[in-house]
């Protein structure tokens, strides 16, 4: 809406997209994929379209990906799918190691099945659940007996000099969460970086600050060479 380039080409950006995941619960769309069909559905296009929040150019590419879910455009859709198949097959993500830490140290019991209902309908943005998220946090319930008890779940404070990197629209690891941490990092420098991505933005850069930062602790990390977020 800030943008007027992005604002005339997605004009009703909001509206369009609960409209978009709606008409998917009755009528799901058949993409070709490696010789079998691949039906994306409303859950399906929550989470792809999430996924799309993990590039660098999030704020052009969710608006585009959900043109394609509208217009049924095949190649892109195609390709998003290929990216996540590589992405499960090659990335390494181990789901055991997952659910045995997150459910060791962060997922609470009394979010039962019934309770997760009832928060999503406290969420309008959220007009169909993150499937692939939400099992996962259902099956993490049963998963392992070993919890931390709830009044150790605390993240203590510290003194040690920390550099903090967080990108302005991550859907993983939001800027809140880098200000939670700078509460408790006495000796910490939080740079808000003005992109989308998990993790994303100028590697040689934050690598070159890192290193110099190592090397001086002691000394303020210059971030000229990011495009910081300014509020």
């Amino acid at each position: 809406e800030a943008d007027k380039t992005c604002a005339t080409k997605h004009p009703g950006l909001r509206d369009e997209y609960v409209k978009v995941v709606d008409s998917l619960k009755k009528r799901s769309l058949a993409v070709p994929l490696d010789g079998i069909v691949f039906h994306i559905n409303s859950q399906d296009a929550m989470y792809l379209l999430r996924r799309q929040l993990y590039w660098p150019d999030a704020l052009t590419r969710f608006p585009d990906y959900l043109d394609a879910l509208r217009d049924g455009n095949i190649k892109m859709l195609k390709e998003t799918l290929d990216n996540e198949l590589a992405d499960v097959v090659d990335g390494g993500f181990n789901t055991s190691m997952f659910l045995a830490v997150s459910a060791f140290e962060s997922m609470d019991p009394s979010n039962t099945p019934v309770a997760i209902d009832e928060l999503y309908g406290e969420m309008p943005h959220f007009p169909e659940q993150l499937g692939f998220f939400t099992n996962l946090y259902i099956e993490g319930m049963d998963w392992t007996g070993k919890r931390l008890p709830m009044e150790q779940r605390q993240f203590k404070a510290s003194r040690v000099p920390t550099i903090i990197f967080v990108n302005q629209y991550d859907p993983v690891t939001p800027p809140e969460n880098g200000v939670l941490f700078r509460k408790q990092l006495s000796d910490s420098h939080l740079f808000i970086i003005d992109q989308g991505g998990h993790g994303a933005g100028n590697f040689p850069c934050k690598l070159k600050m890192m290193n110099e930062f190592m090397d001086v602790p002691s000394k303020n990390p210059d971030a000229s060479c990011l495009p910081l977020y300014k509020d």
